[in-house]
């Protein structure tokens, strides 16, 4: 049915309503069940019956309990109100899912002088070599290092190309493009099992001969291969491919990883933790001897690690160690909440204890100007052939990097977006960097991507550290983004030679007491061009689908689950992108759900104000609602917990209290454990399912799975919302099925 059909059923059921309502005002309670019951029994929609349920009620009204006969009255009444909710839905529904699948709706877009501006830095060719860095390098590394790192890269890369370890990437891979999420979703589930479908096989068969020919892989030659994409905050260049391509290319990727994986500081130090830890709990000899010869394998080619010291077990020391294999979770240039969390808690830790224990501390935090964008390609190539990767792979890297770009020009520099290759041949570069900072002071350094914090106890270390990042960057064509660079000191004054900007990063900084606040000014930024992008989506799905995501992106970079002691900050933070001002050019709203309530009753039913709960704009889409996000849902048990963390601080079990100053709190087994605490994500609490809750949950659950999703158990953040929410939904529409299962067009609105 088109918009106006499914206006038109509205209005018809509704009279019938009004009718049934008006004939049976005066009737005697007794008649007046009976007739409502026929008449509700009678109404179909597209001859189905629209209250099935109103049946077997004879009994109830010939009764004589007149009690009962008035609660049954008053259920039909209900029923009808009910009813006309629903009908409201009819239109709104219909409408929403019209106008999202037009191709005509208007969403925003890159303008071609931004695409041009987008494309610009890919194009200029950079000559920049390897020969200053690799000089850098070889003037501190042992020639037998050297040596056998490079002997660990050539047996690597070639076995892992000879290998050919390739498989189907899975639909939600952000590399394929349309057609490759059809193609990844008809062969989802890739289970060993799943080896006697056909599809799988043939899809498996066909990269296996492909690999056969992989050295002669190259880009396509036609389509658009690379488009802008909106990322976060911000368009991106990112290339797209097909099932079979996009497969092949991340497995080339793995093989460069793989590669050089053994002569990166992480892989020995995950060795070298595992070691330690064998070691701690005396297991057998053959194992913790054949954990050292794996420990052997691995080479810190470039000073990443430094010392095999790691500390003794349960101390500061040893988590100042771990805090250094803290990575992006994906090779997608983007962060995850619980790594970005786990950063702000070690520096916020390492801050108290220096002012528990009267130390000062010295705090860098910066990044890398545009690395992806705009390293060179010689640069890269050089550094691998030095390395003495498999020349095969040079030559398939080679390729990778010049991606196609818009307008038919090879790519002459930069990092092709969310490739794996791109995430290995990054981690080799900026392990190269960090090893001299480390070899040139006596610093920490953690890192995420190309952002950078340094901590220093020492001015002098600091500004060394500091000044050999800059050099070494230099080296390698690059340069630190002063505009996100800042530094703090706490105990001491800060040396002049650093920048002396505030230490920011995303959407949190440091205050001048150390503590950890919400950036309020880069939250503004953010609710200002999130607002100029939903205005610029027609479709009300889409704008959703685009506040969500914003929402996601802030609440990342929040890190609401650390124990920092910003969550009333974050929930204002998030109450301002809620209530952000949308102009459309058509009106003007003061929050997303005036401006969903208003567009919904201004474009799909006429005008007139609807019997739309609110429950129903936080409710799935799937299950018939709006599928806008509820942050309560979110915040409130992030609350629960911090309370509950806080209330049990000092109980056997419960968080440990800051403990008395000692010589070396690095080494403390108190200190070691009130510093794992605070590192500790907050775990959202949960909600108490009493035997009603359950059932509830559990109807939900079974409609979800005649929808097509997976009989698993909902997230947190669904519970609460059904715990919540739910009685309103039950109360507006009579139960969670207010909506056919077979009317919703579950494949079209996953994505969404």
């Amino acid at each position: 049915m088109k918009v106006g059909e499914l206006r038109s059923a509205r209005e018809r059921l509704t009279r019938a309503y009004d009718a049934l309502e008006a004939e049976t005002a005066s009737f005697p309670p007794a008649e007046a069940v009976t007739r409502l019951a026929s008449g509700l029994a009678a109404l179909e929609i597209g001859s189905r019956p629209l209250h099935p349920e109103i049946a077997n009620l004879e009994v109830a009204a010939g009764s004589g309990d007149a009690a009962l006969v008035r609660r049954t009255e008053a259920r039909l009444r209900a029923t009808i109100r009910q009813g006309r909710a629903r009908a409201d839905l009819m239109p709104v529904l219909g409408g929403l899912l019209g106008e999202w699948l037009s191709p005509d709706r208007k969403r925003p877009g890159v303008s071609p002088d931004e695409l041009a501006e987008l494309v610009s830095p890919w194009r200029e060719p950079s000559a920049q070599s390897a020969a200053p860095l690799i000089a850098r390098l070889e003037a501190r590394m042992a020639p037998e290092v050297l040596a056998r790192a490079r002997e660990r890269v050539r047996e690597e890369s070639t076995r892992a190309l000879d290998d050919g370890e390739v498989s189907p990437l899975g639909e939600g891979h952000e590399l394929l493009n349309d057609e490759g999420k059809g193609d990844a979703s008809a062969t989802r589930e890739l289970t060993d099992e799943s080896e006697l479908n056909p599809l799988h096989r043939e899809v498996a068969e066909a990269l296996r001969l492909h690999w056969r020919q992989v050295e002669s892989w190259d880009w396509p030659e036609t389509g658009q291969v690379v488009s802008p994409i909106w990322t976060r905050n911000r368009y991106r260049l990112r290339p797209k491919l097909d099932l079979i391509n996009a497969s092949i290319v991340e497995a080339l990727g793995r093989a460069v990883e793989r590669a050089l994986a053994p002569i990166g500081g992480p892989a020995r130090l995950s060795r070298l933790l595992r070691l330690r830890r064998l070691e701690e709990l005396e297991a057998p000899d053959v194992i913790v001897n054949n954990e050292r010869r794996m420990l052997d394998d691995t080479v810190d080619a470039f000073g990443w690690l430094g010392s095999d010291h790691v500390g003794g077990l349960g101390t500061f020391e040893r988590l100042r160690v771990d805090m250094r294999l803290v990575a992006a979770p994906s090779h997608d240039y983007a962060y995850a909440s619980t790594e970005i969390g786990r950063l702000f808690a070690y520096l916020s830790t390492e801050i108290a204890i220096a002012r528990a224990h009267d130390r000062p501390l010295f705090v860098l935090k910066t990044d890398v100007r545009d690395f992806y964008p705009s390293v060179s390609h010689a640069l890269i190539e050089e550094l691998l052939v030095w390395l003495d990767l498999d020349p095969r792979l040079v030559t398939l890297t080679r390729r990778l990097l010049a991606q196609p770009l818009p307008g038919g020009q090879r790519a002459a520099r930069g990092l092709p977006m969310g490739l794996g290759l791109s995430r290995a041949l990054e981690d080799m570069v900026m392990s190269m960097v960090v090893g001299e900072m480390r070899a040139a002071a006596n610093v920490r350094v953690v890192r995420l991507v190309d952002d950078l914090i340094v901590l220093a106890d020492d001015p002098s270390e600091l500004v060394r550290a500091w000044t050999t990042l800059q050099d070494t960057l230099a080296d390698a064509g690059l340069e630190v983004q002063l505009q996100k660079t800042g530094a703090a000191a706490f105990g001491a004054p800060l040396p002049a030679e650093v920048p002396q900007g505030p230490v920011r990063w995303g959407m949190l900084a440091l205050d001048d007491e150390g503590s950890v606040v919400v950036d309020g000014a880069a939250v503004d930024q953010l609710v200002a061009l999130t607002a100029a992008r939903v205005a610029g989506h027609e479709a009300l799905l889409d704008r959703v689908a685009c506040w969500r995501d914003q929402l996601q992106y802030l609440w990342t970079w929040l890190a609401p689950r650390a124990d920092l002691g910003h969550l009333d900050g974050v929930a204002n933070a998030v109450a301002s992108l809620s209530d952000l001002v949308i102009d459309d050019g058509s009106a003007r709203w003061s929050s997303m759900r005036e401006m969903l309530r208003g567009e919904v009753e201004r474009r799909f039913l006429g005008g007139v104000t609807s019997t739309l709960p609110d429950a129903w704009l936080y409710w799935p889409l799937t299950a018939g609602g709006l599928g806008l996000s509820y942050p309560p849902a979110d915040l409130v048990p992030l609350r629960l917990a911090r309370d509950a963390k806080e209330r049990s601080r000092g109980d056997v079990d419960g968080a440990p209290r800051l403990p008395e100053p000692v010589e070396h709190p690095e080494r403390d087994a108190d200190w070691g454990k009130w510093a794992a605490s605070q590192l500790e994500p907050l775990e959202a609490t949960v909600p108490v399912e009493t035997p009603a809750a359950a059932d509830e949950l559990k109807r939900f659950v079974e409609r979800g799975t005649r929808l097509g999703r997976p009989a698993t158990e909902l997230a947190g953040y669904w519970r609460w919302v059904l715990h919540t929410l739910g009685p309103d939904i039950v109360e507006a529409y009579g139960s969670y099925d207010f909506v056919a299962t077979d009317l919703i067009p579950v494949q079209l609105i996953r994505g969404l």
